[in-house]
């Protein structure tokens, strides 16, 4: 991974500075923020007690298509999936990268339960493809996720969450 932190010279080492303290740490691949962040948000949205719900998405089939065809192609139906969810959920729903293959989106809504995983099940069974070119074919991958929603006002904690 490259980064854009400066180096400098201290006492006879080499170091790369800390990332600046209070700026959000952003996965690189989806350009979103990372889990730590997701975490704050989650504790924020359960503290508050406001009608929420948190999404997670577990994108299918990456692990098979990292090791059959290298890192780079998961990384790309990664990057798609997340594009997916930037489109399909409101402007105002936070999207995070919560590990290597998933993604936790953060919805406050006032609709029922029932109504908010209906849209979740759109958003997650779209028929978005990504096209590849391996060697001299070209492959469509859809960008199917397997998903589970959970109501945060009964949360008592983001661990009990987590």
């Amino acid at each position: 991974m490259y980064s854009s932190a400066k180096r400098c010279f201290v006492a006879g080492r080499d170091e790369t500075p800390p990332p600046a303290v209070g700026l959000p740490r952003i996965d690189p691949l989806a350009g979103v923020p990372g889990r730590a962040e997701a975490e704050e948000a989650l504790a924020s949205l359960i503290a508050r007690r406001v009608p929420a719900y948190a999404a997670v998405f577990i994108v299918d089939r990456i692990h098979l298509l990292n090791d059959c065809f290298g890192y780079a192609l998961g990384d790309r139906l990664l990057s798609a999936f997340h594009d997916r969810l930037r489109h399909r959920l409101d402007a105002s729903d936070r999207i995070f990268r919560w590990s290597g293959t998933s993604f936790l989106a953060l919805l406050e809504r006032r609709q029922t339960a029932a109504n908010v995983r209906e849209e979740l099940a759109r958003v997650a069974s779209c028929n978005a493809e990504v096209i590849v070119k391996i060697g001299d074919a070209a492959l469509a991958l859809a960008t199917a996720a397997s998903w589970e929603a959970f109501a945060l006002r009964e949360a008592e904690s983001k661990n009990s969450m987590i």
